[in-house]
């Protein structure tokens, strides 16, 4: 048994090594919270793409999130911008 046991110990840390390079999987849907800090130029200077969308809406509405379904639910600034930039026939 001691001759397998540095064996055993280095199989044992190589499948951990392998396990933990391999990339996570996704999660279902877009990655909104990663795409809201990209980084943009606005302004003369960088800033999260974030910052823009809740600027942008600010300016236009006046509040940094926007109301759905009569005011039930609410959308991220960052989602409202993605959504105006993908889709413009429907943000109009």
């Amino acid at each position: 048994m001691k001759k397998w046991l540095p064996w055993i110990l280095l199989g044992s840390f190589a499948l951990w090594l392998v396990a933990q390079l391999m990339p996570a999987r996704d999660k279902e849907g877009f990655r909104i919270n990663e795409f809201g800090k990209l980084p943009i130029l606005l302004n003369g200077r960088v800033q999260p793409m974030d910052s823009m969308a809740r600027n942008a809406l600010l300016m236009i509405s006046g509040k940094s999130v926007v109301r759905i379904n009569e005011g039930k639910d609410t959308m991220p600034a960052i989602e409202w911008a993605l959504e105006a930039m993908s889709k413009p026939e429907e943000a109009d």
